[in-house]
């Protein structure tokens, strides 16, 4: 539409695609899909690291990016392609994790027109939102080649000294070389379960879901006493 951005425009398809966007600084512009990649060969490994000043590791996500529960839309040709509520998913072992706090993502999906795609779609962006740790390292320059959104294993012996899971990472980010020609990489954890799906257990159906509403405590007098009250205008009583 002509009232709509450019940025407007890309935000639509990155979130049908499940995509991140690598903008490389105004000049290029990748669109980079929720599709799951084979982890790259380069193993970033614990002896490259120049310097232990330089691991930061922060184990747990600001609140405002956690999500336990999602309610979006989507755009539902069976609906005259009129907005479409996707059937509310929350995950209870994720709230309770969150020590009761439920945590919403509310997307909508202006241009996914399939129901299955649009769970898929917040499915994966719930369980990305769980994958909390990020590790930022400062490296040779031979991992500049590394891109946004590439896979990558840390060798056993990082994963050992940092107590961190057997587990696959994202470069969340370009990789920046300094002017001391080292490379500053960001990684995000990123499990290999991230994007399963299993049509039988992790399709919802809205029409069966149901919700419990809290029951209000009845509002029933007992034994009431009424009596009639007047109020005085002048020399007249009216009755109130």
């Amino acid at each position: 539409k002509t009232g709509r951005t450019h940025q407007g425009n890309m935000s639509m398809v990155l979130a049908a695609m499940d995509a991140e966007l690598d903008d490389g600084n105004g000049r290029e512009f990748r669109f980079l899909p929720g599709v799951e990649r084979t982890p790259v060969s380069l193993e970033i490994a614990w002896d490259d690291i120049i310097g232990e000043d330089s691991i930061q590791l922060s184990p747990n996500l600001d609140p405002a990016e956690r999500v336990n529960t999602v309610l979006g839309q989507f755009t539902d040709p069976a609906s005259v392609y009129e907005k479409t509520p996707i059937p509310i998913r929350q995950n209870a072992t994720y709230v309770t994790e969150d020590n009761g706090q439920e945590y919403f993502y509310e997307p909508f999906l202006l241009a996914v027109q399939s129901g299955t795609q649009a769970q898929r779609i917040v499915k994966r962006a719930m369980e990305r939102a769980r994958a909390e740790r990020r590790l930022a390292l400062v490296l040779p320059l031979t991992y500049a080649r590394l891109e946004k959104g590439d896979r990558v294993n840390l060798d056993a012996t990082l994963e050992d000294r940092l107590r961190l899971p057997d587990t696959v990472w994202r470069v969340e980010r370009r990789p920046t070389i300094r002017a001391d020609l080292k490379c500053e990489i960001v990684l995000r954890e990123h499990p290999a379960s991230v994007g399963d799906w299993t049509p039988a257990t992790d399709e919802l159906d809205g029409s069966e879901q149901t919700f419990t509403v809290p029951s209000i405590p009845s509002l029933a007098l007992t034994s009431p006493t009424v009596s009639a009250v007047g109020v005085t205008q002048g020399s007249a009583e009216i009755p109130y």
